[in-house]
């Protein structure tokens, strides 16, 4: 990648976990706090001349509180109930330079083009429950609700323009605030049924609908034609249903687990990249009207004599937009691949990411060294079907189906709680591209590649 991350801080995340037990029932809180400084420098324009140039930093903060409590009666009836709060703070800075080293600003000598500051702040507050009920024992009924409110505010300013290249690439005048205010809720309920004919063997059917709140994008550059409208991406929902059937057969040497999935999304939020808006482009966050999402996974697992473990899995996923006739076209599509004015329709094309076959095989064995030590080995190797990579579906970046292999081995005496491990990951060197964006000149996109073949000597111990 061209994008290095230089974080200027330790990033901190914890958390408190505390649990009062009383007869028949658990109350538990759980407390959070993370902070995350960084900064990164990027070169856009992809030859030596570095003629597009970017900067910026980012300070994000959150906390977060949250209290349950889970009652476990000797009767057919049981509930959990709970709240949650967050509030979380974003400061992000970005400079940009278009052409600099040709429009330097007379007055104060700055090449930048723009430099804009973005503030962000929410609070996010929730309550939760769930009643389980079990006319018999082997079958349960779980249903449950959760209530979320959100209020957020959004503000973003150019706190400099120059003035030779403002008006040349649409900026918002110096100083000028755009101000997003933003309040959403949304209810989700869920429902599961689920049988145990016997012990070992899980039968179950489920409806879950989720959320995902709204807001406002912190656009990669704030022109003057910005509204606050415009910057606001909706809240996503989904809504649907999965069965499922989880078995140990033989003895517990054979595991099988088997799901269908079935879900529809509305207001799909995605990132998207539109290299065509005034001054080479805008990042922002966008809206797909509807998309759904269904597919079968399959697992096993055999032990067929102690110490050999056998496994493997596989995944048809069916995920493709139901409505999305507003998708930005890539830079360079003409209207006989399907853009018409700066956008194209994807309705019925796959969702970004989204392969629709993958696999893995692989095992394990264990060997006794001695009456304590064992020497492990493992081996897996995993196929994972082609898939696009960019959000304006861009064909030059879909990345054809791959295989990967990983394995290791490992010493170890579980007694003594050490352990030694020599571990590979992608051992054949596959070189594979997850996220790719168009860049501001037709042709030239760049991706983000998964880390080559990694051999490492790990070493642990336990206690």
């Amino acid at each position: 990648s061209d994008e290095p991350i230089t974080l200027t801080g330790a990033p901190t995340l914890t958390s408190l976990t505390l649990n009062y037990h009383a007869p028949n029932m658990t109350l538990t809180s759980v407390t959070g706090y993370w902070t995350l400084k960084l900064q990164d420098a990027s070169s856009f324009y992809y030859s030596s001349f570095g003629l597009l140039y970017g900067a910026h930093a980012e300070h994000t903060k959150s906390w977060s509180q949250e209290l349950r409590l889970v009652t476990d009666f000797d009767s057919p009836l049981n509930a959990s109930l709970g709240g949650y709060f967050e509030d979380q703070k974003r400061t992000y800075s970005l400079s940009q330079a278009f052409l600099g080293s040709l429009l330097k600003d007379p007055v104060t000598g700055k090449y930048d083009t723009y430099e804009n500051d973005n503030d962000n702040h929410g609070q996010t507050y929730s309550v939760f429950g769930q009643l389980r009920w079990k006319p018999v024992a082997p079958v349960e009924l779980a249903g449950g609700l959760r209530y979320t409110y959100e209020e957020k505010d959004v503000s973003a300013v150019n706190s400099y323009v120059n003035p030779v290249q403002g008006a040349l690439f649409g900026l918002r005048a110096q100083g000028s605030v755009l101000n997003v205010p933003l309040s959403d809720h949304n209810l989700s309920p869920e429902v599961t049924l689920s049988w145990t004919p016997h012990a070992g063997t899980l039968l179950y059917a489920a409806y879950k609908t989720g959320y995902k709140s709204g807001g406002a994008s912190n656009p990669s550059r704030l022109a003057a034609v910005f509204t606050d409208s415009q910057l606001r991406y909706k809240s996503e929902t989904s809504s649907g249903g999965e069965i499922g059937f989880k078995s140990y057969l033989a003895g517990h040497m054979v595991r099988i687990e088997a799901t269908a999935y079935d879900y529809l999304y509305k207001n799909l939020q995605l990132a998207a990249f539109d290299p065509s808006a005034p001054g080479n482009g805008i990042s922002f966050l966008t809206n797909a009207a509807s998309a759904r999402i269904k597919g079968v996974e399959l697992s096993g697992e055999w032990n067929p004599v102690p110490g050999l473990r056998l496994n493997g899995s596989g995944t048809y996923n069916s995920a493709r937009f139901r409505s999305f006739p507003t998708a930005v076209c890539y830079l360079g599509q003409t209207a006989a691949t399907g853009c018409v004015g700066n956008r194209q329709d994807l309705s019925g094309a796959p969702l970004t990411r989204a392969p629709k076959w993958t696999f893995t095989a692989g095992g394990s064995y264990d060997q006794e060294v001695t009456s304590n030590v064992k020497l492990g080995f493992n081996a897996n190797a995993n196929y994972t079907g082609g898939y696009v990579t960019s959000e304006d579906h861009d064909p030059r970046t879909d990345q054809p189906g791959y295989w990967l292999l990983n394995g290791g081995l490992r010493l170890h005496d579980d007694k003594a709680g050490w352990e030694i491990s020599l571990i590979g990951r992608n051992l054949t060197n596959q070189y594979y591209r997850k996220l790719c964006q168009s860049k501001f000149i037709a042709g030239q996109y760049s991706c983000g590649l998964i880390r080559a073949r990694e051999i490492s000597l790990q070493a642990g111990f336990n206690f």
